[in-house]
């Protein structure tokens, strides 16, 4: 919850998905105090079930998280954010694809999606797709290609030296944070 929450306002919901190894890298960022005061919003770690090795079957339980939060909370429905790192990079595409109308940006850290399925995803939610330079980008950077032909809002960010681990130069860096909450629906 953002601190000193006023149910009169309406806060961004910020869904962190984790990778593989289900630890959750990106929440010791967005949890930071600095960033927090900066960008009051609530954030939501779901965990994956430990027989699912990909969020792509885990949509729509994601979904219905999100949803009891909106219920409980005063959350803005146009400021609706995922990201994720490694299977929760892919987890990001699996939400954007599966519920296109709901999100306003999506912050994701060395996943990939299959280029053939470009046309499937919004047109108008921005993805920022990132990885480390010796993470072997390949995957990463024909699926932004692939968005960009369909005239997607993709970009794609590669930080230099920077191997699977690119969630400890992302969520530490207060720009992207800035870039994810400055997205908002219209």
């Amino acid at each position: 919850m953002p601190q000193g929450y006023d149910p009169k306002c309406r806060y961004p919901l910020v869904v962190l998905l984790h990778g593989v190894s289900r630890h959750m890298y990106g929440g010791r960022y967005i949890l930071h105090p600095s960033v927090r005061q900066q960008h009051p919003s609530f954030v939501m770690g779901p965990i994956a079930p430990k027989n699912m090795m990909g969020w792509e079957s885990a949509t729509g339980l994601v979904r219905d998280s999100m949803r009891q939060v909106q219920k409980r909370y005063t959350i803005d429905p146009n400021r609706l954010y995922v990201s994720g790192y490694s299977m929760g990079g892919n987890g990001s595409f699996a939400m954007l694809k599966a519920y296109p109308n709901i999100f306003s940006a999506a912050l994701i850290l060395c996943g990939a999606w299959d280029p053939r399925d470009a046309a499937a995803f919004p047109a108008d939610v921005p993805m920022l797709l990132t990885y480390g330079s010796l993470d072997h980008p390949a995957a990463g950077q024909a699926t932004i290609a692939a968005l960009q032909q369909q005239r997607k809002l993709a970009y794609y960010r590669e930080y230099p030296g920077v191997e699977h681990n690119v969630w400890d130069s992302v969520y530490a860096d207060p720009a992207m944070w800035g870039w994810l909450f400055a997205n908002q629906r219209r």
